[in-house]
């Protein structure tokens, strides 16, 4: 009886041990034909390139390097052929069947890029990212994501949706650039409503942040739009007045100047004349 369990078990570890370097062995070869698809896509022979991943998909679907393949297969239709339908495919069938694959949520991200991008959904954008957010990603690429689907959302007049997403991003306060971006998407929501003093409000406190430098000039100009829209033109025009020279051209700073001491001086006739 012992001796029939020792070759048992002798059988089923010469059993394993042939699979694992079959497998070892298959995979081995996968590589082989991994970088030599690689290496014709550095040669810029992009259409043989994705052909050649497109096979190693096709006769390995199990092999762990599948799903690398089908990224550079939706990648190279993507970006150097512009083959928007093929990348639309290979993207999504790497989704579809490999969701586990640490490119899946790039996938998705590439997925809602084109669709918001290059086909002008951006009801299919939003899903796509909708699905990348469900992969534990880093906190910064969340408030990325986040942007983008408010964007998405305000181009199909889906205001307060937006407005959702960019408070999201403002309360995570992960990234200092990516509050700021949307700090001033949510002063532009509150523009669109006419909710002019928010609107200040939010604008204000993009100018008074120091880590917002890169924002301080949208910013000034979108406060100045609040600032003539409540006709307080005097407060419009100290704003005006703090763009430093060299953060516009001359002629445009002159430009906003000029209109707002015009109308100022408009308004304090027609207060005169009254």
């Amino acid at each position: 009886m012992k001796r029939n369990f020792s070759w048992a078990v002798l059988a089923a570890v010469g059993i394993f041990a042939v699979v694992s370097w079959v497998f070892v062995s298959q995979e081995n070869e996968v590589k082989v034909s991994f970088d030599r698809a690689r290496e014709v896509w550095r040669n810029e022979e992009y259409f043989e390139a994705a052909r050649l991943f497109r096979e190693l998909v096709r006769k390995n679907p199990r092999s762990g390097l599948a799903d690398d393949a089908l990224w550079e297969v939706a990648t190279t239709y993507y970006l150097n052929l512009y083959d928007i339908p093929s990348a639309i495919e290979f993207f999504q069938q790497l989704t579809t069947e490999y969701p586990d694959s640490p490119m899946a949520p790039e996938a998705y991200k590439y997925l809602a890029e084109i669709f918001d991008k290059d086909l002008n959904e951006p009801s299919s954008a939003v899903l796509n990212w909708k699905a990348a957010l469900e992969y534990d990603i880093p906190e910064e690429e969340v408030s990325e994501i986040r942007l983008w689907m408010g964007d998405a959302l305000f181009k199909q007049g889906e205001i307060n949706e937006a407005s959702e997403q960019y408070q999201l991003v403002r309360s995570a306060a992960n990234g200092e650039n990516y509050v700021c971006q949307a700090l001033l998407r949510i002063g532009i929501v509150f523009q669109v409503k006419k909710q002019y003093e928010e609107s200040i409000e939010v604008f204000r406190e993009v100018v008074g942040n120091r880590n917002c430098l890169d924002s301080v000039l949208q910013a000034k100009l979108l406060l100045i739009e609040s600032y003539e829209a409540e006709d307080r033109l005097n407060e419009a025009i100290s704003v005006a007045e703090s763009i430093n020279e060299g953060e516009v051209p001359d002629e445009r700073r002159k430009e906003i100047l000029d209109r707002l001491l015009e109308k100022r001086q408009y308004y304090n006739l027609e207060l005169w004349n009254k």
